[in-house]
């Protein structure tokens, strides 16, 4: 394999830069990482030589289609659940009143326990039974104490 799938050529630009909460991904290989002057094969190595890739994942990020440009996740995905949200989304949103945490589908993130790396956010299809305050697919008394514990702090 040639090539670099991440390249940063200029040491000063690489010091000064960072990569996380990425999913790298090719069908025939592993990562290669060109980051000033270290050059790594794996993410991992690359991980290890710079202190940097934090969140960033070396695996297939299963498509639903992605031969036919649907880079939609499927349900068994490791992008699933495993982005972070940046704070300029907090600052967008204090600046101009206009909430653009959403994905490219307009759809509210997170869906799940937190963001999804890429551009579609996986959706939350789980039903939701108002007032299930555990979890546990019934309304029950002890859903009603813990949501007035809650309601009075």
């Amino acid at each position: 394999m040639e090539g670099n799938y991440i390249y940063v050529e200029h040491p000063e630009i690489a010091e000064r830069s960072t990569i996380h909460y990425n999913l790298l991904f090719h069908p025939t290989g592993s990562a290669q990482v060109q980051w000033g002057v270290s050059w790594s094969e794996t993410l991992l190595e690359f991980q290890e030589r710079t202190g940097k890739g934090e969140g960033c994942i070396e695996e297939n990020p299963l498509f639903v289609a992605a031969e036919n440009n649907d880079f939609h996740l499927q349900s068994t995905s490791c992008a699933i659940d495993n982005g972070t949200v940046s704070g300029v989304y907090q600052t967008f949103f204090d600046l101009y009143g206009i909430d653009i945490r959403k994905d490219i589908e307009a759809r509210t993130r997170p869906q799940g326990l937190t963001w999804d790396i890429g551009a579609y956010e996986y959706p939350d299809e789980t039903p939701c039974l108002y007032g299930d305050v555990n979890g546990n697919n019934e309304v029950t008394a002890p859903d009603a104490a813990m949501a007035a514990r809650y309601a009075v702090g």
